[in-house]
């Protein structure tokens, strides 16, 4: 049942990732928090997730450094996301 449980949020994870760039560029504030939110379901659940946006921040370290800066004011679910993510710290 836990396998189940995981493959589940995990694809939740996505599916709000993605519905939250297709929703982006439409009229509203809807797509941020839905990349968000599937955002901090994939930190916590795929390893690759991490590693690809930890690859991401590593091919532009200004901009990650100002993203490391500014989630100091961030909620705690958001600084979440911003340090397991940090090109440092994933392996």
């Amino acid at each position: 049942m836990g396998h189940i449980w995981a493959a589940s949020a995990t694809a939740a994870g996505w599916f709000l990732l993605v519905a939250g760039i297709v929703i982006a560029p439409l009229p509203g504030p809807m797509g941020a928090p839905l990349m968000a939110a599937g955002g901090l379901v994939l930190v916590r659940r795929s390893r690759r997730f991490r590693r690809m946006v930890a690859g991401v921040r590593g091919r532009f370290p200004t901009a990650s450094g100002k993203l490391d800066h500014a989630s100091r004011k961030w909620p705690r679910a958001l600084r979440y996301l911003v340090v397991k993510t940090h090109p440092s710290r994933v392996r």
